[in-house]
């Protein structure tokens, strides 16, 4: 048997574009998001250069958590003392980075003030991409402490509670796609890791079971009304130690 796991490439991080359509922040209105996730630095203080200064002398991260964790925050307007703690820097280069990252994406500082002014004029209520629905009652409190807190978290109930909705649809239809695959084949889904689904597979049916997993996955943002795909990172393992890119043609 085979390991195979099947991820969302920073595609659930939902963004927003000029229209307030969902998408990918991958294909969001800003055409430098890619950029910005393959370079954690690239929004330091200095660019690149004083990102490296910056890490030697003070960070110790994973770059793809690190740049999730920024993206997050500054998506969801929190405190600039969150950025300093995540980043451990201080209060000026905290606002350079929060400055910077504006600049950069600056749909996605309209997107989260799109979902605020929605959540207010609906009385603080506010659904995912696929209708599930929460209410925020201190979304138009005269109190701003609790003003600022129900904005952050109706933001990240967008993001984050969308991005579960993607994930529970992808494992239902990927369910559904294999089990009525013909010749049948044989793969049982494992467990679930943020993003990411893995499958345990008999390794002569891993092409396929790959083949089928990644066009489902790609088009589950689609299903939920978004109107682009979302990319997704295929990877095979003996075990879940020595997973590796399985790069070959997917048809």
């Amino acid at each position: 048997m085979e390991i195979l796991g099947v991820s969302y490439q920073e595609a659930l991080q939902v963004a927003a574009n000029f229209n307030s359509e969902f998408c990918a922040l991958h294909t969001s209105a800003d055409s430098t998001g890619a950029q910005a996730h393959g370079d954690p630095r690239r929004e330091l203080p200095g660019g690149a250069a004083g990102g490296r200064q910056l890490q030697q002398r003070r960070c110790r991260w994973p770059p793809a958590s690190t740049v999730s964790s920024v993206h997050c925050t500054l998506a969801q307007t929190a405190p600039v003392h969150k950025l300093m703690e995540i980043l451990g820097v201080s209060y000026q280069e905290a606002l350079q980075v929060a400055a910077s990252f504006n600049r950069t994406f600056p749909s996605l500082k309209a997107f989260g003030r799109d979902v605020v002014a929605r959540c207010a004029a609906a009385r603080g209520r506010l659904g995912t991409l696929c209708g599930r629905a929460r209410r925020f009652t201190h979304i138009s409190s005269e109190d701003f402490a609790l003003k600022s807190h129900a904005e952050r978290q109706a933001i990240n109930f967008v993001v984050q509670g969308s991005a579960a909705d993607l994930c529970k649809l992808a494992m239902i239809l990927t369910e559904e796609q294999l089990r009525s695959s013909e010749p049948a084949l044989e793969a049982r889904l494992l467990l679930q890791i943020h993003d990411e689904l893995v499958w345990e597979v008999r390794e002569g049916d891993v092409h396929r079971a790959a083949a089928i997993i990644k066009q489902v996955m790609e088009g589950c943002g689609q299903r939920c009304g978004m109107g682009v795909s979302l990319p997704v990172a295929v990877s095979v393992g003996r075990d879940w130690g020595s997973m590796r890119p399985y790069s070959a043609a997917l048809a």
